[in-house]
């Protein structure tokens, strides 16, 4: 499975089934919806998005070829028209390509099997013909790729702010025993609005009506709410969400 840099898609590749599922994603609630299917897609293995969202890049186990989809339609016959092969990733003993990973520079890395190399997608967020594939992108000296890279969602991915997803708005919350403390960054007059806390599986768990004065919040929290979960607030205009943890 992967995630765009957004957190607004997900992808998942189901080797068995020869098939890759594609999902709107709501980073505040985690609802999935609107899914597409590729079908025929035999051996599905490593998937990756482009930074911008725009392409999904897929690798089939047993197989070289790495394939890229322009996703921006959200229309399954588009979608699966605009399959283009982009390069090959040659590995060792038959096996060939493996898992993907978009790194920090947003270049997209690609296992191979029995290699000393990894492949690189250079410019993702370009067509087939200019993403710049390359087999031998990156040397590992003495270490040997296999079938896999980190799996693990990139801290790109982490809502820490709402500012995060439109850079408009952010703030801080603060727990200190059943209260919690909001600071709305850049609010100078008084106002009302809503606070609500998601748990882990975007289930509404606690919601308040907030006064919010020069900024300022103080919203008193049930003794029984505990674990990771996601403060929302929306104060008039003003939104803002940040993930806290309640041992």
């Amino acid at each position: 499975m992967s995630v765009s840099k957004s957190g607004s898609k997900i992808a998942s590749a189901k080797y068995l089934d020869g098939t890759i599922e594609i999902f709107d994603f709501d980073i505040l609630t985690g609802i999935v919806s609107n899914p597409l299917m590729i079908s025929g897609f035999n051996n599905a293995w490593g998937l990756e998005f482009s930074a911008d969202g725009t392409k999904l890049y897929a690798s089939q186990w047993l197989s070289d070829v790495i394939s890229q989809f322009d996703i921006t339609s959200n229309n399954l016959s588009t979608i699966l028209n605009s399959e283009t092969v982009v390069g090959y990733a040659t590995g060792g003993s038959g096996y060939n390509a493996g898992f993907m990973q978009r790194g920090p520079n947003d270049m997209i890395y690609i296992a191979k099997w029995a290699s000393n190399f990894l492949a690189v997608i250079n410019q993702p967020n370009l067509s087939a013909l200019n993403c710049q594939f390359s087999d031998n992108g990156v040397s590992l000296g003495s270490a040997t790729s296999l079938a896999g890279l980190s799996r693990v969602v990139v801290t790109e991915c982490t809502l820490t702010s709402f500012s995060e997803l439109n850079n408009k708005n952010s703030g801080s919350v603060v727990l200190k025993s059943n209260k919690i403390f909001i600071n709305l960054n850049n609010v100078k007059n008084n106002g009302s609005g809503v606070l609500t806390l998601y748990n882990s599986f975007g289930q509404i768990i606690f919601k308040s009506n907030v006064i919010s004065k020069n900024g300022e919040c103080v919203i008193e929290m049930p003794s029984q709410i505990k674990g990771v979960f996601l403060v929302n607030i929306e104060v008039d205009s003003f939104h803002f969400s940040k993930k806290i943890i309640r041992n």
